[in-house]
């Protein structure tokens, strides 16, 4: 009766394999790593139903066809393996394959690996070796050796997915080989027959290894890999309790084991797949926000050039005062150059915001003066603060000097200045500076608006500006909400730190740390 259930179980052995073998080809029939393992897979799966029809009919014949799928079988899975590898050509396909091919054909010859079967109790009882049997053992076992060496070429020459596919379909096919060489070629050569129709069976654990290595989907997942080897140890153990204590009890609880660690799969790989999800959105969303900063830097260099030569001859007509233009006419063209300027401001600093976000922003160090960076600074916009009754004072003195990028801590204090002339009707903007201890600060201070105090948490933030569209507010007051967003960057970048303290009314101070680097 035992016997009889374990031929069952081999009948379903090799079912399943002709299935994934079926299932890993169409999976991705262009593929050769699936057009090579289901290959090896459909001729490891005839090899148990070649033994089960041999167990029913007695036919020699048939046992032939055993022998013939078990030498084309190994020969394939180290092609395979080689492939992974990156090493396979086609004069180690023909080393590798026609002594394969002529070996498998002569084992149907009737008579050159077996004289003679006997069949009873559910197993062969007695196989007579033929002329060729005992080389079919030494090849065998040749070809057994070069795929446990190219499985271990594979592994060294593959990294990641792949790597991984080479350890399942690995531990699969040594497990199904070795189990396979044993039962049904080392023992039935001393005449030990009674275990023949155990190897076959383990044709199901090549068949779960090649199918979830070929599909790939999961091996990006540590928590599905060691789940999945979990399950595998538990189900071989209990497998082979169950054939060697074969009862309707033990086939009940090993049926129980298996729905259990089916579900136990399922709810991973459930998870797994919500995960894998999440990492597609983020890929699309990454695409998209290059996508964005491709069609910035794109924008950028298109309108550069025409802003640029607007800006300019606008500047040569209402600053440099050239051609034959009146006074109302420059009072006209003022607002078309103002915003000119605004806008290649706006494009710069969108194209400055891309880099930031990608992290291509570097610092070029070289020895600076803070106290000429002030003065400048202050020169700069000495002429937009008169213009607006404001007087800008610079109190930087005595600073050291220290390696920073120049041009960087430069625009920070051009978008604290400007920021302050800005928002401040009349009275006082003033740029301060001091050492303390191994740090630099410098502040810009006004007396003007004032932040709201439910927006100050939002200062630094991207495209945020306080009260913006305000009816009230005048035009110029209306920006990107990008200057302090750049400047937080820059001076983190410089291993700094920026905030600020304001009052709705009554001003607000910008002050910012550089840590002293020396030449």
């Amino acid at each position: 009766m035992q016997n009889y259930i374990i031929n069952i179980l081999l009948l379903l052995g090799g079912l399943i394999g002709l299935g994934s073998a079926w299932f890993i080809f169409w999976s991705d029939k262009k593929s050769w790593i699936n057009r090579l393992l289901s290959l090896a897979l459909f001729f490891g799966s005839i090899w148990p139903l070649a033994i089960f029809v041999t167990l029913g009919t007695g036919s020699i014949f048939i046992s032939n066809i055993a022998f013939f799928t078990t030498a084309l079988f190994l020969p394939i899975v180290c092609l395979f393996m080689l492939y992974m590898a990156g090493s396979l050509n086609w004069k180690k396909i023909l080393i590798i394959i026609l002594p394969a091919i002529v070996l498998a054909l002569l084992s149907l010859v009737n008579g050159l690996m077996a004289t003679g079967i006997n069949v009873s109790g559910g197993y062969i009882t007695m196989l007579g070796a033929g002329p060729l049997f005992w080389v079919f053992f030494v090849i065998t076992f040749l070809y057994f050796a070069l795929m446990v060496y190219s499985m271990i070429l594979a592994y060294q020459r593959t990294e990641g997915v792949r790597r991984l596919q080479v350890i399942y379909v690995g531990v699969g096919i040594i497990l199904g080989s070795f189990f396979g060489l044993i039962f049904n070629l080392v023992m039935p050569a001393f005449q030990a027959f009674e275990f023949n129709n155990l190897g076959p069976i383990f044709v199901v654990f090549v068949s779960a290894a090649a199918a979830f290595a070929a599909t790939k989907h999961y091996l990006y997942d540590r928590q599905v890999v060691f789940s999945e080897l979990w399950a595998f140890v538990l189900l071989l153990v209990g497998l082979i309790w169950l054939l060697t204590n074969l009862n309707i009890f033990n086939s009940v609880l090993f049926l129980l084991v298996l729905s259990i660690c089916i579900l136990f799969i399922r709810s991973v790989i459930s998870e797994a797949n919500k995960k894998i999800a999440l990492e597609k959105d983020k890929e699309e969303l990454q695409k998209l926000d290059e996508l964005k900063d491709e069609f910035l830097r794109m924008a950028q260099h298109e309108l550069n050039t025409p802003i640029g030569i607007i800006e300019g001859k606008l500047s040569m007509i209402v600053d440099e005062n050239m051609g034959d233009f009146s006074e109302k006419q420059k009072e006209y063209l003022k607002p078309v150059f103002d915003d000119a300027k605004r806008l290649a401001k706006v494009s710069k600093a969108l194209v400055e915001v891309s880099e930031i976000d990608q992290r291509k922003i570097e610092l070029f160090r070289e020895e600076t003066d803070l106290n000429e960076l002030a003065k400048q600074t202050t020169n700069k916009y000495l002429k937009a603060a008169e213009e607006k009754n404001i007087n800008l004072v610079n109190e930087v003195k005595n600073l050291p000097l220290i390696l920073v990028d120049k041009e960087k801590i430069s625009r920070v204090l051009n978008y604290l200045v400007e920021n302050a002339i800005k928002f401040t009707s009349q009275g006082e903007a003033k740029i301060n500076g001091k050492q303390e201890r191994d740090r630099i600060i410098l502040s810009v201070e006004d007396t003007g608006t004032g932040i709201e105090t439910e927006d100050q948490p939002r200062v630094f933030e991207k495209f945020f500006q306080s009260n913006r569209f305000d009816e009230t507010l005048p035009l110029e007051q209306q920006g990107t909400g990008l200057n302090l967003y750049i400047s937080k960057a820059l001076i983190e970048l410089h291993g700094g730190e920026i905030w600020f303290e304001s009052e709705k009314g009554k001003g607000t101070r910008f002050s910012f740390t550089i840590p002293i680097v020396r030449g």
